[in-house]
């Protein structure tokens, strides 16, 4: 392995010294030489060591990101111990018994061989492949035209490489960056938009987009975003933050004033969401700066300074009602 530039630097002073005739300007130099390096010569970084081993084991189809695709793989583990020793050999060993490369690159060493020497036979299993992964994609919610010719050429490279379907999902999602997903993923994402509506919530498409491609790849799950969601509900509603982190939602804790609102405003109840400012301003209710449950009769009492009241036939009834209250207590009616 290359010498850092530390050891190059000692390497290098060590060697003028020794280079220079006896006497005291040699004695002076060495003990200058000595106070400069009290360990000896200096050790590299484990970044260093990392780096070197990386680069040595992709020299026989190592990689370092084998460890945590593979994690209960203990040959992988041994080989980038050797590695580190600068045990080359060894490393290769370990890596060529481990469980990656003799079920993953068997697997594409068959098929490569296969391609080279039966090139009809690997025409069929090939599209097989290809069916089969352009199926279970879209399935999932990734849409691929098995005639186009990147979609074959990375379904191609794929089933060389002996990829595993969450590379390939991977691959897949990268060529359709930016397209909607559908499918099962679709269908997640569609369902969370519900419950997001439900816990008072509102995301932008961006966001929704985001979450499909990264439950898709496997990034993150259904359940993670909906602990998300409960969690940011109970920030903007902290009165029922420990209601709404349990899993009651907004749409159950506000029914009454959302009941309220539909009837004193004539409103359709199921046209009404929690971006509503009235119902968000009850929700979010403090007194003595300090979150508050709003009782039903002020919050009915606000509903009636709402601009949109006048309109109402609720309203024409109560003046109506006082017109005939007031003729009646002066015997005009």
């Amino acid at each position: 392995m290359a010498n850092t530039p530390e050891q190059q630097a000692y390497d290098d002073e060590l060697a003028t010294i020794k280079a220079m005739p006896l006497g005291p300007a040699r004695i002076k130099a060495q003990d200058a030489f000595d106070a400069k390096y009290p360990n000896g010569r200096p050790s590299k970084t484990p970044e260093q060591l990392a780096t070197e081993a990386e680069a040595s084991g992709k020299a026989f189809g190592f990689m370092k990101q084998f460890l945590d695709m593979y994690p209960d793989d203990t040959k992988l583990k041994e080989a980038w111990a050797l590695l580190l020793d600068n045990d080359i050999a060894g490393a290769k060993l370990a890596f060529q018994a481990s469980k990656y490369y003799q079920n993953t690159l068997g697997v594409s060493d068959s098929r490569i061989k296969k391609k080279l020497s039966q090139f009809g036979v690997y025409t069929i299993e090939l599209n097989n492949f290809i069916d089969k992964q352009v199926r279970r994609l879209t399935a999932s919610g990734i849409k691929l035209d098995p005639n186009n010719a990147k979609v074959k050429e990375i379904l191609e490279a794929a089933y060389l490489a002996g990829d595993t379907d969450n590379q390939i999902d991977i691959k897949a999602l990268a060529f359709s960056q930016g397209k909607t997903i559908g499918g099962s993923t679709g269908a997640s994402v569609a369902d969370l938009r519900s419950y997001a509506r439900a816990f008072g919530i509102k995301y932008s498409d961006a966001d929704y987009t985001r979450w499909s491609e990264e439950m898709f790849s496997g990034r993150t799950t259904y359940y993670d975003i909906q602990s998300k969601i409960r969690q940011d509900s109970a920030s903007a509603f902290p009165m029922y933050s420990d209601q709404i982190l349990n899993g009651t939602s907004v749409d159950s804790i506000g029914s009454a004033y959302k009941s309220s609102l539909a009837n004193i405003l004539e409103l359709d109840a199921d046209a009404v969401d929690w971006n509503e400012p009235v119902l968000r301003k009850a929700l979010q209710y403090t007194e003595n700066g300090k979150p508050a449950i709003m009782p039903i009769w002020k919050f009915e009492q606000e509903l009636r300074l709402d601009p949109r009241w006048q309109y109402t036939d609720n309203a024409r009834k109560s003046v109506y009602d006082a017109i005939y209250q007031v003729g009646t207590d002066m015997g005009v009616l």
